[in-house]
């Protein structure tokens, strides 16, 4: 059905600086948002949208970090009690806001988050909607 369907996606993304109160993970005090972006991308069908997400990645994270070994890719649907999914939609609120852009009310369930660690650091986190789409 949506095959031959023209998609039009906005990505955005910027640098995240946060800082913890204690020595407990989920416990954030200031998050600072830098070197916002956002690029407007057209393509065909679900699997170019989903290619050009993995390609996304590739140039503007992975091709940056010099040992392959070291990287680990985490990915999933939406979990409530993971604490990164509930940091990335707060920053992705955060990031409208700074962009006035306006998010509907979006179904988190139908978005694939991504996690990336480098050497067991936090390289690049995401999310790829599908709402609207499914």
């Amino acid at each position: 059905m949506l095959q031959n369907q023209l998609i039009y996606s906005e990505t955005s993304g910027c640098r995240v600086c946060w800082k913890y109160k204690s020595y407990i993970e989920t416990d954030i005090d200031t998050i600072k948002l830098q070197d916002v972006w956002t690029e407007t991308t057209y393509c065909y069908g679900i699997e170019s949208y989903i290619q050009g997400f993995v390609e996304h990645i590739k140039e503007k994270v992975i091709r940056y970090l010099p040992n392959l070994q070291e990287i680990q890719i985490t990915y999933g649907v939406f979990d409530k009690n993971n604490w990164l999914h509930r940091f990335t939609i707060s920053t992705i609120k955060l990031l409208a806001k700074i962009l006035n852009q306006k998010i509907k009310k979006e179904n988190y369930y139908k978005s694939i988050f991504i996690e990336i660690k480098y050497q067991g650091k936090q390289a690049f986190f995401g999310a790829l909607s599908f709402d609207g789409l499914i």
